[in-house]
């Protein structure tokens, strides 16, 4: 690492660890003082329980200047990390100024399977057909087919490379019906969407971009709607390591979200994983709620093929995982079914076609 984010590394250790060094001993003084005022109306000659109470006031002042100058050696390092910071954001502001956006796709051979897997289940567990989607980023388009289930499908595209690349993964009648593909925010309508994502893109921004980024993601979303982010969290080192070789931006928890209350959105939850990739799940204020919700009593069914209908080498790749009970043969087979890429089909469409059916069959041999 270079220099200046060594020493900003070694900074935000000495911080940690001045954080421990704070003393709350006022839940025991009170204790103690509480124990000696009981006793006290029981003795002749107090003298003793006097000295004691003493020695407690003593040690409450003794114990407040300690924490006070904790604090204040505290404010110390805080002033020169911000004072480092703001060297590495200079840098980080040039880099941003002239990135490649070329770099989009590439970035995605980046993320960790373990990430993946986490992403791919929030957003499987938040998109739904009452409500559009917006994705900013579709980059390598790996986790557009997860947000088909709305109508329509917003998406935002830095480049033709990644509007081509988001196409090939839809026939041509959703790719022009139902698939929105749009340049900048601006054009997606305000108060319609109802799950929106933006993977492994801030990590390579400056703050005032993101901030700008996310107020636009605010306006578009609707009263409950949610937005699904990662960022570079900078409090944990591997993270931080990120920054050198002008690879990564500086953020941290704490800045992020400031960022997004200071936006009006609520934090629901958040995740680190794998030692670079951190994600917040936020949401704008207000309760999700759409006209088609009362729209009909028409159902949306998923298809059920028949055994004989599921491809031969799915069938295999099925049997391959039997299990004696039927819950953990499934699971088995959802925590696999990448393996189909060795196939060489594409895993992710096949398992969302066939999984409901797989789930069937399973069913009917026990």
């Amino acid at each position: 690492m270079s220099k200046l984010l060594n020493s900003h590394s070694l900074l935000h250790k000495h911080k940690k660890d001045a954080r421990k060094l704070i003393w709350d001993l006022s839940k025991n003084i009170e204790e103690s003082r509480n124990i000696i005022e009981s006793q006290q109306p029981r003795w002749k000659n107090t003298g003793l329980h006097d000295n004691v109470m003493d020695k407690l006031a003593e040690l409450q002042r003794v114990s407040n200047e300690y924490n006070q100058a904790v604090s204040e050696l505290t404010n110390q390092i805080d002033a020169v990390i911000q004072k480092q910071e703001r060297k590495i954001l200079q840098k980080d502001y040039t880099r941003y100024d002239n990135q490649d956006l070329d770099l989009l796709i590439d970035r995605q051979s980046w993320i960790s399977e373990k990430f993946d897997k986490e992403i791919i289940g929030i957003i499987q567990q938040n998109v739904s057909w009452q409500y559009p989607t917006l994705e900013v980023n579709p980059a390598d388009a790996r986790y557009s087919n997860i947000m088909n289930a709305a109508d329509p499908q917003y998406a935002i595209c830095a480049t033709d490379q990644i509007k081509h690349k988001l196409k090939e993964n839809f026939n041509d009648f959703y790719a022009s019906r139902r698939l929105r593909i749009y340049d900048n925010l601006e054009k997606v309508p305000a108060n319609q969407i109802g799950f929106a994502t933006c993977i492994n893109m801030f990590e390579y921004m400056p703050l005032d971009p993101i901030k700008d980024i996310v107020k636009q993601i605010f306006n578009c979303l609707r009263p409950g709607g949610k937005l699904l982010l990662t960022y570079n969290n900078c409090e944990h080192s591997g993270s931080l390591e990120l920054l050198d070789n002008n690879f990564r931006c500086l953020n941290n928890k704490d800045l992020m979200e400031s960022l997004l209350f200071g936006q009006g959105f609520d934090i629901h939850s958040t995740n680190h994983t794998d030692g670079i990739w951190t994600w917040l799940l936020v949401s704008k204020p207000g309760k999700l709620s759409t006209q088609k919700l009362a729209s009909g009593d028409v159902s949306i069914q998923k298809r059920v093929y028949p055994w004989n209908d599921i491809p031969v080498n799915v069938q295999n790749w099925i049997l391959k995982h039997k299990a004696d009970i039927p819950e953990i043969w499934f699971d088995q087979l959802a925590n696999n079914w990448k393996e189909l890429h060795e196939m060489e089909i594409n895993a992710l469409t096949e398992w969302q076609k066939y999984s409901h059916s797989i789930k069937i069959y399973i069913a009917s041999t026990f």
